[in-house]
């Protein structure tokens, strides 16, 4: 038999007695019989329903569900010039060359460490063979933007990156530099004023 000790009016050994009945407190149990098995079963079932009450009351009612992309197409949501979405590079339109001079000042400032840059050249004739940037590490702070001298890279108003594995969050040269055709600039945020008049137009007042 397990030696029993007293402390402060508490026996410790497997159960202590209840401060306010001084009984064991020792769940209780009864014997399993048929009787008791249908009534789990039974109890077991009407937790289930209860649980899904919610589900059952709104299966029948009218669904609220919105789809997206939405089926009309000025519904859907478009960011505004200088939203932190995803990456490009900007070409150059007088050389088509992209306007990187891999100065790899983007490189030094990313918080994440998430761009990687292999230069060639010098001087004027210096660019970047290889350009990667994962996009699963990056916090969009903005700071590469703000640190090229060139303005060669920019953040898109793409907010959908959604993959199924981290590798393709991983953008090279290629990818940057055909998602970069679509600007000639920098896309930096609207002034306040600025964005004001563009919904006064939006509006149509």
């Amino acid at each position: 038999m397990r030696e029993m000790r007293e402390t402060r009016g508490f026996v410790l050994g497997p159960y202590n007695p209840s401060p306010t009945t001084g009984l064991v407190d020792v769940p209780p149990r009864r014997r399993l019989t048929v009787w008791n098995a249908l009534w789990l079963i039974a109890e077991g079932a009407w937790t289930i329903l209860v649980g899904h009450w919610v589900t059952l009351r709104n299966f029948w009612r009218k669904k609220v569900t919105d789809q997206y992309p939405h089926r009309q197409a000025r519904r859907n949501w478009l960011p505004g010039p200088g939203y932190r979405g995803d990456f490009a590079l900007i070409t150059d339109w007088k050389t088509w060359e992209l306007r990187c001079i891999a100065c790899l000042q983007c490189q030094n400032v990313c918080p994440s460490g998430c761009i990687h840059i292999t230069p060639e050249g010098r001087g004027r004739e210096r660019h970047p063979v290889e350009f990667y940037i994962d996009a699963g590490l990056c916090q969009y702070c903005w700071l590469c933007v703000e640190v090229c001298p060139a303005s060669a890279i920019t953040m898109t108003p793409d907010y959908e990156t959604a993959v199924d594995t981290p590798r393709k969050l991983i953008r090279d040269i290629d990818y940057l530099r055909t998602r970069g055709l679509e600007f000639d600039d920098v896309q930096r945020p609207l002034e306040a004023q600025q964005t004001a008049e563009a919904e006064h137009e939006d509006k149509g007042e």
